[in-house]
């Protein structure tokens, strides 16, 4: 049960990867994949934007999201 969330968290990691690239490299945000990723990540990403919104063009949501995640791996795998 721990390797399936841990495999969970890694998968939801790379989803948050992936949605970093794209806002990197500026794709239509009308494209089915775009807006695919914008809806599983924004949920988790929506409520941190309301406590730290985006600065200088970065969003810091997801850098706390991605230490989040990495605590919760380092406590299952622990």
């Amino acid at each position: 049960m721990i390797k399936f969330a841990d495999l969970l968290l890694q998968l939801y990691s790379m989803v948050l990867l992936a949605r970093v690239i794209i806002s990197f490299i500026k794709i239509d945000p009308k494209q089915p994949a775009v807006r695919f990723l914008a809806k599983i990540t924004d949920p988790v990403l929506d409520p941190i934007r309301k406590f730290i919104p985006p600065t200088g063009g970065f969003d810091f949501s997801v850098l706390i999201v991605f230490l989040l995640i990495q605590f919760i791996r380092a406590v299952l795998q622990g």
